[in-house]
């Protein structure tokens, strides 16, 4: 088993303005608490979705998308079955048959 070698990212001490690319390390506290505030509370029930909300706004984003991606894969599977499982028959309202595909 490899290890990655872990990436260090220097951030200047000086204060930076809101839109600095290298933001110091304050600013960087503050864009992350904002940017997680957003996901969590955008979110109808992130606990419930298995939202990380004790880690960084990364995390929590990265949680949020696996989920919803499980979550789409479980949605699009049913979906299949319901048009696989349907059947026109003779003298169903085709207009009706139509309607639910």
């Amino acid at each position: 088993m490899t290890t990655k070698p872990a990436i260090t990212t220097l951030m200047p001490t000086t204060k930076t303005p809101w839109n600095s690319p290298n933001p110091s390390g304050d600013e960087w506290n503050v864009r992350n608490a904002w940017t997680k505030i957003l996901i969590i509370f955008n979110t109808k029930n992130p606990v419930g979705l298995g939202i990380n909300i004790n880690g960084t706004a990364a995390e929590a984003w990265k949680t949020y998308k696996d989920s919803y991606e499980t979550i789409s894969d479980m949605a699009r599977q049913n979906i299949e079955q319901e048009l696989h499982n349907l059947t026109f028959s003779d003298g169903d309202n085709f207009q009706n048959y139509v309607t639910i595909m």
